[in-house]
């Protein structure tokens, strides 16, 4: 059984004498004849190029809105830092107010409150903000550092590897066509799949672990790595 994602016709000549022949009006019935199933993927391995540290302001007390004060106060302190720092942009998210219990003759009773906020920043520099994270990390639980790969290179990626792809199963059409004898392929499924291997997670470092300020605040370590992207074109042939 063969699945009809797209149906296409690709003219031109691929290798030698043998061609990807359009379908001339007519749908290519990969079930009946000499079909092929094929596949090919395009890889890349690049460096993902922004770097995104989480960090988490947090305050317990009885009186809950002295404790989102003080939240508040650490946020809008940050954010004037970071605001110093040219090519760091910070993002405020998960702000919490939840109810503090604690067990008491096998009961929970009502023991304060705890506000949290958070802090996402970002940046191709990691360098800076490695920096940065060092300056903040005295008054911010650092929750997590990640890197990623940025919409501009996702996308200048997706695109490479779909051609080479593409000109990939050309090609592996045309040879397996032609080491049979025969003279074109004629396309009959086609399926371009999507960019595969950006894992971009964040990955945990100091998991609601304070800092304590320091005369000199060492910059946090940030290194990109490696990662691998593929694009997966597959499909099925007639040969003729």
């Amino acid at each position: 059984m063969f699945r009809r994602t797209l149906i296409l016709g690709i003219a031109g000549t691929l290798v030698g004498t043998v061609a990807l022949a359009r379908p001339e009006g007519r749908t290519c019935a990969p079930q009946i004849g000499n079909t092929a199933s094929l596949a090919a993927t395009a890889r890349e391995t690049v460096v993902p190029d922004e770097a995104v540290v989480t960090l988490s302001a947090i305050e317990h007390g009885t009186d809950v809105a002295a404790a989102t004060r003080e939240v508040l106060r650490r946020v809008n302190e940050a954010i004037a830092v970071v605001a110093t720092v040219r090519g760091i942009v910070a993002e405020t998210t998960g702000f919490q107010t939840m109810r503090d219990y604690r067990v008491v003759n096998n009961a929970q009773v009502a023991d304060g409150w705890t506000v949290r906020d958070e802090i996402v920043l970002t940046s191709v520099d990691f360098k800076a903000l490695g920096q940065l994270t060092g300056r903040l990390a005295g008054t911010w639980h650092v929750e997590s550092t990640s890197t990623r790969i940025s919409s501009r290179l996702r996308e200048r990626a997706e695109r490479s590897l779909t051609d080479q792809a593409i000109a990939s199963f050309r090609a592996r059409a045309a040879r397996i066509t032609s080491d049979f004898g025969l003279h074109h392929a004629r396309l009959c499924t086609l399926d371009v799949g999507q960019l595969q291997g950006d894992r971009s997670l964040p990955r945990p470092m100091y998991s609601t672990l304070a800092v304590q300020r320091a005369t000199v605040e060492p910059p946090l370590p940030i290194a990109p790595g490696r990662t691998t992207l593929s694009v997966t074109v597959s499909g099925s042939v007639r040969m003729e």
